[in-house]
């Protein structure tokens, strides 16, 4: 039996999902994935690598790199689900402790509606470009209201529209395609789009990382999605599938982006694909956006639910998720009906910023998860002080502040340029150093001085790690 049916409302939040209620096959990520990305953000992303200078063939190759590099580590979360069976932010208290993680879960709130914002104000575009009389505030609140509807009723009902979508945007993408193609042969392409002259590679660099960065900046919440598989389901079949439907979705559609901008630099992305595929194409941009929005309200939800965790102990109850979400959507509904004037500039920053603060949280995730814990934990104890984790975990947060220290003379944003930026041609590559350093040190600081709870008792890790699912000797699996 599962939590969420077709009568009843999803009744968990952040609490354990129980075995008996775990239902699914690692497989269904690849369709949720694939929609999430079919959208219009993601079309803009790939607009940006040519605004930011590139020409179309450097465009394709720095996204190329981006999404199989950056994807990675967003799809080695998706298996954390499974293993641990709670969302993703609370895992942290693993890795930083029960007090040391606060300060993260308030940065996935503000990541969340910052991205339910951007989704929603593109919506808005696209319905305003089809019909003036419709405005951008009005477009945004059209589109609003199913994901707010959606993300109250859940896990099951999320997935089942993703699932459905990932059908139908497959066919409208593959038709644009080819209409963007027909395009591109009637009006003939810029002579220098598909010149191999070296760029500037401080630009490629940039195009790289936003690609990249895309595509980990969903790493925050990937296993909010994943945490009703059962037990059993691999880190390979988890990882695999979630990484195939985000890579090809992503680059298919940054690389229509790019295309699409080329062909009409003047244009709107709104307008030029109004232009190539005509206005029904509009309608679907604007509903494409409803998937990928209501995970930024669902998981909003899981992070601000996180964090008053630290004062409240988390039930299962559907009032947490209509309370969460209705918070996330009015923050992120604010946001987008003052900012949608300037959002690609803004949406750029935001991208860059949130990598900033979230890359080396991932490393030190991953680098507990598989290198150190290998996946031995006890998820009881993310929900009290008092559990094997303690409230601070210093190798974790020196690790991450260290990491979030070295990206600095690397960063190249509006408000800020590192001192290093310059002798590598304006490339910011803060992103590899944050992935990096963090990873390793804290490697490192566990080997030396392991961590707490490092060593979970046979019985806890039985129910955190199935056998199996990590190579780990047999004296260390409960029988």
């Amino acid at each position: 039996m599962v939590t969420s049916t077709a009568e009843n409302v999803e009744s968990h939040s952040i609490d354990i999902i129980p075995a008996e209620e775990r239902f699914g096959r690692p497989r269904q990520l690849a369709p949720f994935w694939f929609a999430a990305n079919q959208q219009f953000l993601t079309l803009v992303t790939g607009v940006l690598a040519v605004v930011l200078g590139l020409n179309l063939f450097w465009a394709i190759v720095a996204i190329v790199l981006g999404n199989l590099f950056g994807t990675v580590f967003m799809a080695y979360h998706s298996a954390q689900g499974p293993t641990l069976g709670v969302t993703q932010m609370i895992q942290s208290r693993g890795q930083f402790g029960f007090y040391g993680a606060f300060f993260l879960f308030v940065g996935a709130f503000f990541l969340q509606f910052g991205f339910y914002a951007s989704a929603t104000a593109l919506s808005g575009d696209a319905l305003n470009t089809l019909d003036r009389s419709i405005t951008v505030p009005a477009g945004i609140i059209i589109i609003a209201i199913p994901t707010l509807v959606l993300a109250v009723l859940g896990y099951r009902w999320l997935h089942a529209w993703q699932r459905w979508a990932s059908i139908g945007l497959l066919v409208v993408f593959a038709v644009v395609t080819v209409q963007t193609a027909a395009v591109a042969t009637r009006i003939g392409l810029p002579a220098h789009s598909f010149s191999t002259a070296a760029p500037n590679w401080g630009t490629f660099l940039a195009v790289v990382s936003v690609s990249a960065t895309y595509a980990i900046t969903w790493a925050p919440f990937v296993s909010d999605y994943s945490r009703y598989l059962p037990a059993e389901s691999s880190v390979r079949s988890c990882f695999g599938w979630t990484y195939l439907g985000t890579v090809v979705s992503c680059v298919w559609l940054e690389v229509l982006g790019s295309v699409t901008v080329v062909l009409y630099p003047k244009l709107s992305t709104a307008a030029a694909l109004d232009k190539i595929s005509g206005a029904w194409l509009l309608v679907i941009l604007a509903i494409s956006m409803i998937g990928a929005a209501t995970t930024n309200l669902y998981s909003g939800m899981v992070a601000l639910a996180t964090a008053a965790s630290t004062w409240w102990t988390p039930r299962r109850s559907a009032a947490v998720r209509v309370v969460g979400v209705g918070i996330t959507f009015v923050a992120g509904l604010v946001i987008a009906l003052t900012g949608y004037a300037s959002f690609l500039n803004n949406f750029t920053n935001f991208l860059l910023v949130l990598a900033f603060i979230f890359i080396p949280w991932t490393a030190v995730n991953l680098a507990d998860f598989y290198l150190v814990r290998r996946g031995r934990y006890d998820p009881r104890s993310f929900f009290t002080p008092k559990g094997i984790y303690g409230g601070w975990v210093w190798q974790a947060l020196l690790a991450y502040f260290v990491g979030l220290l070295m990206q600095v003379p690397f960063i190249d944003q509006a408000f800020y340029v590192g001192p290093l930026v310059a002798a590598l041609g304006g490339a910011d590559i803060s992103w590899i150093v944050g992935i990096v350093v963090p990873g390793v040190l804290y490697v490192l600081l566990a080997r030396r001085w392991p961590p707490a709870g490092n060593e979970v008792a046979p019985s806890s890790l039985a129910d955190a790690a199935p056998s199996g699912l990590f190579p780990q000797p047999a004296t260390e699996i409960a029988p």
